[in-house]
């Protein structure tokens, strides 16, 4: 997303990576702290697909993860002209505060510094605005959990793989969420009670991901980062980004 590449943190351009319809700016915060926040985050339990039980450590090494929605999206046919499945919530202000105090709350307990650097920076910047300013070009809608998950995995696919463009640009974008959504609307580990909840949680995550992928270039830690991305998917969703293709027909194995 050449597009998905400049909407801004600080000095950068912040879109999925290109000339995006608007412009947002947030604090330069480096590509160290917005790993081990976005690492933070990632131990939701609702964005693994477990709403309402306890977080899960990452596995021991040698342990396969349990397998997540989002896994299961992966690789699932697409039907030509099938319509979207429509997974939209209401996000009020109240929610959006909440999930960015709760994520400052895990953040505080191990690293005070780097929470009080998080709260100040979406204290002022509203990241709802950032993540429609990158993902609405690409037809993933605001308040939708399905785009919400699509616009992760697709961003987490680009830093994992050195992407700086989607492949296929919006067609696969479109593809995708229809996995994701369909899915979704399927699995009864998110109910539909708490569709706002992992929405949003999605929503902030892809903004810091986002933040965290450009400052690491700047930092010339683009490498590193992206391991650490792709390590993140690999131990918390149970997917190897590395392994995965994306294209008009959405996210699969290649071959």
């Amino acid at each position: 997303m050449k597009r998905f590449v400049k909407l801004g943190v600080a000095a950068l351009a912040l879109p999925f990576a290109g000339a995006l319809p608007m412009q947002a700016q947030i604090p330069t915060l480096d590509f160290s702290t917005m790993l081990a926040t976005n690492q933070e985050l990632a131990s939701s339990a609702c964005l693994a697909g477990r709403c309402g039980t306890p977080p899960r450590q990452a596995p021991r090494r040698g342990m396969a993860p349990p397998p997540s929605f989002a896994a299961a999206a992966i690789g699932r046919p697409v039907p030509r002209g099938a319509p979207q499945v429509p997974l939209r919530y209401v996000a009020s202000p109240a929610v959006r505060q909440q999930v960015v105090a709760d994520l400052v709350g895990r953040i505080r307990a191990k690293n005070p510094q780097d929470a009080q650097a998080i709260q100040t920076a979406f204290a002022r910047y509203d990241y709802a605005r950032i993540y429609d300013g990158i993902a609405g070009p690409y037809g993933l809608s605001g308040n939708d959990a399905g785009s919400a998950m699509t616009a992760y995995l697709v961003l987490g696919w680009m830093i994992a793989n050195g992407q700086q463009d989607v492949p296929a640009g919006r067609a696969a974008a479109i593809a995708a969420r229809a996995q994701v959504a369909s899915t979704l609307a399927e699995s009864r580990a998110v109910p539909r009670e708490k569709w706002a909840e992992l929405g949003e949680e999605l929503k902030l995550q892809f903004v810091i991901a986002h933040a965290g992928w450009l400052s690491s270039m700047k930092e010339n830690n683009a490498r590193p980062y992206a391991d650490g991305i792709a390590r993140q998917f690999q131990q918390v969703y149970g997917i190897d980004l590395r392994r995965t293709a994306l294209d008009a027909g959405g996210l699969h194995r290649p071959g």
